[in-house]
C-alpha cells in the first residue's frame, strides 16, 4: 500500500497529518518545530550517503558518492575538508565554512591543517 510523504512522517513522528505542512519531505520536516524532524533528516541523509569509512578512495566518483546526498540537499554552499591517511582512507571530515545560497568564501589559511 502506497502512503504519501505526509502519512509516513505522521506515522513515524506520531504527529497528526493536519499539523504537517508542505508536499515534499523537506518542506514537511521544516514545518515541524521540534528536534525530531532534524533527527529524521539526519538519518535520511546518512542512509542515502555511501559511507566509506575505513575503505580508501579509489577514484573521484567515490568522493562524489560520499557527499552527493548531504551536499545535494544543503540549502547553502558548504566547504568540507576530508583528512586522509597515506592510503586515502578518511581520518576525519570537517566543515570549514558555510556560505550563502550559491557561494562560499574560503581562504587558504582556513584549510591549513
Amino acid at each position: 500500500m502506497y502512503k504519501s510523504n505526509r502519512e509516513l512522517l505522521s506515522e513515524l513522528l506520531q504527529i497528526s497529518e493536519q499539523d504537517l505542512y508542505g508536499e515534499t519531505i523537506q518542506d514537511i520536516l521544516e514545518s515541524i518545530p521540534d528536534k525530531r524532524a532534524m533527527l529524521v533528516k539526519e538519518v535520511a541523509i546518512r542512509y542515502g550517503e555511501k559511507r566509506i569509512m575505513g575503505r580508501p578512495f579509489q577514484k573521484s566518483v567515490d568522493v562524489f558518492d560520499h557527499f552527493k546526498i548531504r551536499l545535494g540537499t544543503a540549502r547553502q554552499e558548504q566547504f568540507h575538508v576530508l583528512i586522509l591517511d597515506n592510503k586515502h582512507r578518511i581520518i576525519s571530515e570537517q566543515i570549514v565554512t558555510i556560505g550563502t545560497l550559491n557561494q562560499t568564501l574560503i581562504h587558504p589559511r582556513e584549510c591549513a591543517v
